[in-house]
């Protein structure tokens, strides 16, 4: 667990689309929409993302895969 004295790498754009698997727009457009975590700026024109952010995103979308994927199993009409 991280504590305030840590420091923490940002994950850039590129690691970012490497670790979840998402393109550079569905990541720039849930950003944008909520569905996934907020860049920071790290410098006047870059920016990155906080490490922990993506991974309780990555958990939560994982989470929701299986229901999904759960709730498609079922047979129509049964819920």
């Amino acid at each position: 667990m991280s504590t305030m004295n840590e420091v923490q790498k940002f994950l850039r754009l590129a690691a970012v689309i490497e670790v979840t698997g998402r393109s550079r727009n569905t990541i720039l457009r849930g950003a944008k929409d909520g569905s996934f975590p907020s860049p920071v700026h790290v410098s006047p024109r870059a920016i990155a993302w906080i490490p922990a952010e993506v991974a309780k995103w990555q958990k939560n979308a994982s989470t929701r895969v299986k229901e999904e994927v759960r709730c498609q199993a079922m047979p129509r009409g049964v819920m």
